[in-house]
């Protein structure tokens, strides 16, 4: 965040807290940026040597969210800041013929309801057949919803049962 008169003001935040407006007759408002966590990976498909078994997809990333709010627009004396977790990665597999853990979505960061950054999409297990990457996380539920004030995350990489798995896209 950064805010204030001519000196600003620059806070970096990698917790949940809480922002308080500053009081200064000289404060015009602030600078948010806000990242998306990123999804974990799927763990792949276990199975027999002879058997078709797909590597899990790449987990994708979050959307980067950025807005200027100026002093009128920070009605309320303090926003809640909250910081996106990244989910983890597939559990392995110990049993043949089983296949791949999926990963959950990774979290939103946020101020308040002002600018909220989507975090990467689920990232599917391996199966026996090759699928696309998980989605990055999307700026049409993110806010702003339009670029350039929120860019989406990036895709992650395919899945493949037939040997090495696609590349993600690049992020940011």
């Amino acid at each position: 965040l950064v805010g204030a008169g001519i000196n600003p003001i620059i806070r970096e935040y990698t917790a949940n807290d809480t922002w308080n407006k500053p009081t200064d007759s000289n404060f015009w408002g602030a600078l948010v940026i806000c990242v998306g966590a990123g999804s974990g990976g799927g763990s792949g498909r276990r199975g027999a040597a002879s058997t078709a078994r797909g590597g899990g997809v790449g987990g994708a990333g979050g959307v980067f969210s950025t807005r200027l709010i100026r002093s009128a627009t920070l009605t309320l004396s303090s926003y809640s800041i909250t910081i996106g977790t990244g989910s983890t990665g597939g559990a392995a597999r110990t049993t043949n013929d089983t296949n791949g853990a999926s990963t959950s979505v990774g979290g939103d960061t946020s101020f308040g309801s002002l600018v909220i950054a989507k975090g990467g999409g689920i990232a599917n297990g391996g199966t026996t057949a090759t699928q696309g990457g998980a989605s990055g996380g999307g700026t049409a539920q993110s806010t702003p919803s339009r670029g350039p004030y929120s860019i989406s995350g990036a895709n992650g990489g395919a899945g493949s049962s037939a040997g090495a798995g696609g590349v993600g896209a690049t992020g940011l």
